[in-house]
């Protein structure tokens, strides 16, 4: 069990603002070092089980199960999913058991299938293919018109 000896708010902050050498630091002077490595790797809070989503959600970071926590749960606790969420291709990845499952939320909703979370869980939401294809588009039209402007400028010279 981890005690808590420092205000861990100001562990926190010292640690954003100092990073390595705040661990390093706190490591080196402290008596109790396993709380500095609590905050380093957030295992400060013992009320609960860690889970993790990235991607295509309002607010990703690490979220705090409490009792059994779906897929569906953890995205609505991380503020929804973005209009650029691809909710066909979620990806689950479960750091206990070496195990990447791809999700197709859609179905499960529809078919009221839930997946349960567990300590540890990452969960990641892509971008789908027509807002990448959408956030590409500048690149696309002008990677074209000098292409078209090579190709017209070689069949200039070769007439």
């Amino acid at each position: 069990m981890i005690k808590t000896v420092f205000n861990l708010t100001k562990i926190r902050i010292f640690r954003q603002v100092f990073g390595f050498w705040f661990l390093v630091f706190c490591l080196t002077t402290s008596n109790y070092p396993q709380t500095c490595l609590g905050a380093e790797l957030g295992f400060i809070n013992s009320s609960g089980a860690k889970a993790y989503i990235w991607g295509e959600v309002k607010s990703p970071g690490a979220y705090l199960l409490s009792g059994a926590t779906s897929v569906i749960e953890l995205i609505s606790l991380a503020g929804g999913p973005t209009p650029k969420a691809d909710l066909s291709n979620v990806y689950l990845i479960r750091t206990i058991t070496p195990l990447r499952q791809r999700i197709n939320l859609k179905k499960s909703l529809n078919s009221g299938e839930v997946i349960l979370l567990q300590a540890g869980d990452i969960v990641l939401i892509p971008q789908s293919f027509s807002s990448k294809l959408k956030d590409n588009l500048p690149l696309i039209t002008t990677l074209a018109v000098f292409t078209n402007l090579i190709i017209t400028i070689i069949q200039t010279q070769k007439k």
